[in-house]
């Protein structure tokens, strides 16, 4: 049984490595959109009581972490944002949904893994 208070589903409709011209050499990015998160229906003790504050941390191949702002006390959080991050085909992207606390550390509530290689090659990209 999982401790984490949701499943984060993600759905990918296409994916594609996209490239801008920087200097005359094209930068490689993946754009990803994270729609929100489904509550874990066993949700038990006090934290059941308070809707959380989620938000996205986004680390390409343990690299520095990308954090979307937090929405205020929702179970179906939507991030209308924009990560860009710069990626090669062989990389892997964690994503962690966190709830947001002002007064003590942030907790896990999901988290993701995608593998860029596996999704171009389902995609065609």
């Amino acid at each position: 049984m999982s401790d984490l208070l949701f499943e984060l589903n993600l759905t990918v409709s296409s994916a594609k490595l996209s490239g801008t011209t920087a200097f005359f050499k094209p930068d490689p990015y993946v754009e990803i959109v994270v729609d929100g998160g489904t509550p874990n229906m066993d949700l038990s003790g006090t934290t059941a009581f308070f809707k959380p504050d989620p938000y996205v941390e986004v680390v390409v191949d343990g690299g520095t972490p990308n954090k979307t702002d937090y929405n205020k006390s929702t179970y179906n959080p939507k991030w209308d944002e924009v990560v860009p991050l710069l990626v090669s085909p062989y990389s892997f992207i964690h994503l962690r949904v966190f709830n947001h606390n002002s007064i003590k550390r942030d907790a896990l509530l999901g988290e993701a893994t995608i593998d860029i290689y596996d999704l171009l090659t389902r995609n065609s990209g």
